[in-house]
């Protein structure tokens, strides 16, 4: 199993993550982890922005008035940037970094659709699973993926 998934699989144990988290569970597991959270009027395909400084500090910046399904992807991979990339740097939402992107997008997949949601929706194609969880399509595309590969 990939890095994004293991460390997706141990928040969720942690928070007791048995259902679709919404944006107030997942700002409370950002909170916890002191991850500073903010909002700016992005333009273009900046969803956010996750910046961590050489001195520690931390800081997701989320572009206002994104769609719920967005916003709750936005945070799920700003923590997945948090919990997966120790180095200092900064990292667009929107864009793709394929190393990162892969373990991030897996961890942003599977925290937003736990294994104890997922049960039983396996008939369900990707767009639904998107309706019903309120996700982007490509991450309940994404999700299906790991449930195939990582049976979880």
């Amino acid at each position: 199993m990939g890095t994004g998934v293991l460390k997706a699989l141990k928040i969720i144990a942690k928070y007791g993550l048995d259902t679709f988290p919404g944006t107030r569970a997942l700002c409370r597991i950002i909170r916890k982890k002191e991850l500073l959270l903010g909002y700016h009027p992005f333009k273009g395909r900046i969803k956010g922005i996750y910046t961590r400084t050489p001195d520690g500090i931390t800081l997701l910046t989320v572009r206002n008035g994104l769609p719920e399904s967005e916003l709750k992807h936005a945070l799920a991979c700003g923590l997945g940037y948090h919990l997966l990339c120790p180095d200092p740097g900064l990292y667009l939402l929107g864009f793709r970094d394929a190393k990162a992107e892969s373990r991030v997008g897996a961890f942003a997949a599977l925290l937003l659709v736990p294994p104890a949601a997922y049960a039983g929706k396996t008939a369900h194609p990707p767009a639904e699973l998107a309706r019903v969880g309120r996700i982007p399509d490509h991450a309940a595309r994404l999700r299906t993926l790991l449930a195939v590969r990582y049976k979880v």
